[in-house]
Formats: structure tokens, C-alpha cells, sequence
């Protein structure tokens, strides 16, 4: 997230900065972060936005059809979000 963004969303009151501070310190949300990390290293993510729907993969914002028609198609239980 740039600053830019950041303080746009402050703003507007998406985003509330104390709490996000807060939850920035959480040691279970660092844990999930660094879990969800490693997972994406072991996968072979190269970049953002990544998705994987099952074990195929999907990069970029261009293939966000794609994910989406493979995730009507998928099971729930299948799905997986780093």
C-alpha cells in the first residue's frame, strides 16, 4: 500500500490508522503473514497479485477472469488465498 492510498483511505474512514497500528503489532497477525509468506515462497510465487485456485496458479490482475472461472468450478475446500 503506498502513502498515498494509505492516507486517502484514513480519509475517507476505510482504514483507521490507530487500529490498523494496532493490529500491525498483533503477534498472531505477524505469525499469519509470516505462515502465509513462506507458503507463497513455496509455491513459486514471483509477484503480486498471485492466486492459486487448487494447485494451478495465476499471476497478475489480467487473469482475474480466469481465477474466478476456476474457483466456480473448484470446491471450497480446494480454495486457497496467500
Amino acid at each position: 500500500m503506498t502513502l498515498k492510498l494509505y492516507i486517502k483511505l484514513s480519509q475517507n474512514q476505510v482504514l483507521i490508522p490507530d487500529r490498523l497500528l494496532e493490529q500491525m503489532q498483533d503477534p498472531e497477525i505477524k505469525a499469519e503473514l509470516i505462515s502465509n509468506t513462506e507458503e507463497a515462497v513455496k509455491r513459486g510465487t514471483f509477484g503480486k497479485p498471485t492466486f492459486f485456485v487448487g494447485e494451478e496458479m495465476y499471476f497478475g490482475k489480467d487473469t482475474l477472469w480466469q481465477v474466478e472461472e476456476s474457483l466456480s468450478e473448484c470446491p471450497k475446500s480446494m480454495r486457497i488465498f496467500l
